[in-house]
């Protein structure tokens, strides 16, 4: 119920912007792939883990009134000759996109975010889980208008053991509704690096 609120909150909060839809397309498919680096090696089991692989697909929908409808899942990665550590995570969220310039847009963001967290030796594993708020807000600016993008973001959830999120990124935009993007993310002193492939709908 408490997750309910905040979403009606945050509706009603930025009703007065939702008329600016925004310069950017926000209906899309999209994946990335890269690696995330933790800032101290993970022991498991006598094994050693100093990076993971990172997937992601995610895709939204843009209503006509402005307001975006979105969801991602993500997993992180990695295995030894015995054991194997992965997160796998999901946000389904409300954007709402407020154009501040003909340039420039600002998308506050809020939604529900579920991860789960997988150990195993061998055969055996043992799963720990987490739901909670996700929160955040992105800024999106056209260096080139039509073609090339830089934008950065602040994000964090209500998670146990959350860590606020940094991210710097550019996408270059080719026949208009192909997006190739790459995003840098800082949490803490941990790491991710990406690349990502977008298809959109105006």
């Amino acid at each position: 119920m408490r997750a309910v609120r905040a979403l009606m909150v945050a509706a009603m909060t930025f009703t007065a912007a939702l008329a600016h839809s925004g310069n950017f397309p926000y209906t899309y498919l999209g994946l990335g792939v890269g690696q995330y680096t933790p800032d101290e090696e993970i022991v498991f089991l006598g094994e050693r883990y100093q990076e993971f692989a990172y997937g992601a697909l995610e895709g939204s929908y843009q209503f006509s009134t402005g307001p975006v409808l979105g969801l991602s899942f993500a997993a992180l990665s990695n295995s030894g000759p015995n054991t194997e550590i992965t997160q796998s995570s999901a946000l389904y969220y409300l954007a709402f996109p407020v154009a501040l310039t003909r340039s420039l847009d600002l998308v506050p963001r809020i939604g529900l975010a579920y991860v789960e967290f997988e150990r195993c030796y061998q055969s055996l594993c043992a799963k720990e889980d987490d739901s909670g708020i996700g929160y955040g807000a992105d800024v999106r600016f056209w260096a080139v208008p039509g073609t090339l993008e830089v934008n950065t973001g602040w994000s964090d959830t209500t998670l146990e053991d959350s860590e606020p999120a940094v991210s710097f990124g550019t996408g270059l935009y080719l026949a208009e509704r192909h997006r190739l993007g790459f995003v840098f993310t800082q949490f803490d002193r941990d790491t991710l690096s990406a690349l990502q492939y977008s298809y959109h709908w105006r």
